[in-house]
């Protein structure tokens, strides 16, 4: 029984003088670099999840923000496509009134190359 108890205080002291090692080290940084280039450097900032674009101008980082690069659309998809079906729709009946209005135009010519091939006509057989 002694020897257990002996056991025991030798192993509560070797674990209250060693370091865990295994356990993470939280150095308060905000940023975590994801990636490097030569020009620029991408940053995470591990509070907001926010991704930056940083490039070096001098001594100075200037950094854009994904929500700076990112603007939210005004109009959402739906409202987008019924826009550009009604835009679709305009441009059919725009040809269409087109299409009527040189058709107008063909068949006056036509009538009136016909009366001229008329009066021609009667004048030779005068």
């Amino acid at each position: 029984m002694k020897t257990l108890f002996l056991s025991l205080t030798a192993v509560l002291v070797i674990l209250n003088t060693t370091p865990v090692s295994a356990a993470p080290k939280s150095d308060g940084a905000i940023f975590q670099i994801v990636k490097a280039t030569d020009s620029r450097v991408w940053r995470l900032n591990k509070q907001t999840g926010e991704m930056a674009v940083c490039s070096l101008d001098g001594e100075q980082l200037i950094c854009t923000s994904s929500a700076n690069a990112i603007e939210v659309p005004k109009q959402s998809y739906g409202d987008r496509q019924a826009a550009k079906q009604r835009s679709m729709e305009a441009e059919k009946r725009r040809r269409e009134e087109q299409r009527k209005n040189d058709m107008a135009f063909l068949d006056r010519v036509i009538e009136a190359v016909r009366s001229l091939v008329s009066a021609s006509m009667e004048r030779e057989a005068n």
